[in-house]
């Protein structure tokens, strides 16, 4: 049984989402607090989590992380002036200061997993020009010049981590979906017969 989605968009923020689950556990050194994440549509950032001293409890600093999903390689990754701006604009609807708070853009590639720090990248800084997908998971044919900061590979904090659908479709369907249904199998009056036999 495979999760349903409306379009391709929320295929690919699903699955971004569990791959940041398993990098994780993958490189608990460097994801060491509790992730959060946001909903699927539209939101400014993905997931975020609370750097805090352990032993005063005291918080340090909040971390917003942007996630990307892609199916290609590229020497170099485009960020948008939009979202930096979107980003900027979010920290001071959230009336946090410089300091308070950290960003990172995390890229899931074909061989490899990418993540940048963007937090001092202003729009200013974006004056790259590309000609680029107007929503990448929606169409890759419907295109338009884009102000963007282009970002090096060698920049980059690399983790040894591909995503890979196939086995995050199946954890899913082990983690969350077989459960519900030995559960239901299990309620009185259940009768697998009769299910199969569309009664």
């Amino acid at each position: 049984m495979a999760i349903q989605f409306e379009n391709k968009f929320e295929r690919f923020e699903w699955l971004g989402r569990e791959a940041l689950k398993e990098l994780q556990l993958l490189y608990p050194n460097t994801f060491k607090f509790e992730i959060n994440y946001t909903e699927y549509k539209y939101e400014t950032y993905d997931a975020f989590f609370i750097i805090y001293d352990k032993e005063t409890h005291k918080l340090i600093k909040r971390v917003f992380i942007e996630i990307k999903y892609r199916q290609e390689n590229y020497d170099t990754w485009m960020l948008e002036k939009k979202k930096v701006k979107q980003l900027k604009d979010k920290m001071k609807e959230l009336s946090l200061y410089e300091g308070e708070f950290s960003h990172y853009y995390l890229v899931f590639t074909p061989k490899t997993t990418y993540m940048w720090d963007i937090t001092n990248i202003q729009p200013e800084d974006c004056k790259d020009k590309l000609y680029a997908n107007v929503a990448t998971a929606i169409s890759t044919s419907n295109k338009r010049n884009k102000f963007c900061k282009l970002l090096e590979i060698s920049e980059a904090k690399e983790f040894k981590y591909v995503l890979d659908e196939k086995r995050i479709e199946s954890k899913w369907a082990e983690t969350y979906v077989i459960p519900k249904i030995e559960k239901k199998i299990k309620e009185p009056g259940f009768n697998l017969n009769d299910i199969l036999k569309g009664k």
